[in-house]
């Protein structure tokens, strides 16, 4: 029997993956692997998962950016993934190997770098605040 705490994370960082995946150059391949994977055994029904994979896909890019929506579809995914992992249709190692062969790549082309400039002049104070790596430069003209 499959530990459920197990299973819940690995699903988790599964659709976490492929949603994020969604909005990436990597779609098309991400999409492939997860089609296999979740159809092994019942080819005949991976062109309606693909399908469905291409809806969630649309929600993700007509509000880019929306975390919620982001969320709704990974809980659906992780629903779906967490399901056949219980049902013993879907090898957990095999899972854990699509998580290991996309996450970092997907990470980085959804990676935000946030460029920002203050102008001053004469006694101003500018205030900063945020979060990550900040570089500040001042400069007296």
């Amino acid at each position: 029997m499959t530990d459920p705490l197990t299973t819940g994370a690995l699903a988790s960082a599964a659709a976490t993956t492929l949603v994020h995946a969604m909005s990436t150059d990597l779609w098309e391949q991400v999409k492939f692997r997860i089609a296999q994977l979740l159809t092994r055994g019942r080819p005949g029904e991976r062109d309606a998962l693909a399908e469905r994979l291409e809806g969630s896909r649309t929600e993700i890019m007509e509000a880019p950016g929306d975390r919620t929506r982001a969320g709704v579809e990974t809980g659906r995914w992780q629903g779906q993934i967490e399901a056949l992992l219980g049902l013993g249709t879907l090898d957990p190692v095999e899972l854990r190997g699509f998580i290991t062969e996309f996450e970092g790549d997907v990470t980085a082309r959804t990676a935000t770098t946030v460029i920002q400039r203050n102008d001053l002049s004469g006694d101003a104070t500018g205030y900063i605040v945020g979060s990550g790596t900040q570089v500040v430069q001042h400069r007296d003209d």
